[in-house]
C-alpha cells in the first residue's frame, strides 16, 4: 500500500497536507517517477551527478552506456583508461577535460574508501568526505546521499526553492526553506526520491527562471501565478 494510502491526508498537519496535495498533482501531470535516476549501481550514480553537471540527461546517458560497455563501473578499470581516450568518452557531455579529471578523482576515492567503508558512515560525515571531492557542493552532494546511499535526506536545490516560494510557502531562499517547508516533507526516502524527480520536471517544463504558467498543474495554488494576473 502506498504512503498517502498508509495516511489519510486529513490528518496531517497543514504544511505536510498542502505538500501532499502538491505531490498528488504532480503525478498526475507528469505520473509517477519510481524510476526517474536508473542506475546499475551507487558509483554510477556519482558518475552521473558529475556529469550532468552543465548539461543535458541525454547527453549524461550517452557517457554513462560508453562507460557501462567499457568499464563495467569499475573504479579500478576506469582509472586504468588513459586520459585522451576518457576525456574523448566524456566529450558529449561537455566541459570534458574538467569532468575528465573530477571523474578520475572521484574513482579513486571511491576505489580507496570502498563502498562499504562508506555506507557506514552516518549521513553528515558522509556528506563531509563527498564535499570534500572536487565538483560535488551541496546540492550534488544530498542528491547523491539520497539516490546512492538511501539517506533520509533533502535536495534544496533551485527547483525546489522556485516551486515553493511561488506557491507561497516560503521565501526563495534555503535558510527558510530549510525551516518552514523541509520539517513538513515525509521521511520516507523512496517518497522523497520521487517528489524531488517530479519538481525537478515541474521546473524544466513550467517552473523555470521564467514562469510558463500555460497548462501548470499548480495555477490555482499558486501565489505567483494569481498575482500575476492581477497585474
Amino acid at each position: 500500500m502506498g504512503y498517502l494510502g498508509r495516511m489519510r491526508i486529513e490528518q496531517r498537519p497543514i504544511g505536510a497536507r498542502r505538500i501532499l496535495e502538491v505531490h498528488t498533482r504532480l503525478v498526475s501531470s507528469f505520473g509517477p517517477q519510481k524510476n526517474w535516476w536508473p542506475a546499475e549501481c551507487p558509483f554510477e550514480i556519482l558518475l552521473g551527478a558529475l556529469l550532468v553537471q552543465h548539461t543535458r540527461w541525454s547527453a549524461v546517458m550517452e557517457v554513462l552506456n560508453r562507460l557501462r560497455s567499457e568499464t563495467g563501473f569499475d573504479p579500478e578499470r576506469l582509472l586504468a583508461v588513459r586520459g585522451p581516450v576518457l576525456e574523448a568518452w566524456l566529450r558529449p557531455a561537455g566541459c570534458h577535460h574538467q569532468k575528465a579529471r573530477r571523474i578520475r578523482a572521484i574513482a579513486g576515492w571511491y576505489r580507496d574508501q570502498g563502498w562499504q567503508q562508506l555506507s557506514d558512515l552516518p549521513s553528515a560525515a558522509l556528506r563531509e568526505k563527498l564535499l570534500a571531492q572536487e565538483g560535488i557542493g551541496p546540492e550534488t552532494a544530498d542528491a547523491i546521499l539520497l539516490y546512492a546511499f538511501r539517506r533520509r535526506v533533502w535536495v534544496t536545490d533551485r527547483s525546489a526553492l522556485r516551486l515553493y516560494s511561488r506557491l507561497g510557502f516560503c521565501q526563495d531562499q534555503a535558510s527558510d526553506f530549510r525551516e518552514r517547508v523541509l520539517p513538513h516533507i515525509p521521511d520516507e526516502i523512496e517518497w522523497r526520491k520521487e517528489h524531488h524527480a517530479l519538481v525537478v520536471l515541474h521546473g524544466q517544463r513550467f517552473c523555470g527562471v521564467a514562469p510558463r504558467c500555460t497548462g501548470c498543474p499548480l495555477t490555482r495554488r499558486c501565489e505567483w501565478h494569481q498575482r500575476a494576473e492581477l497585474s
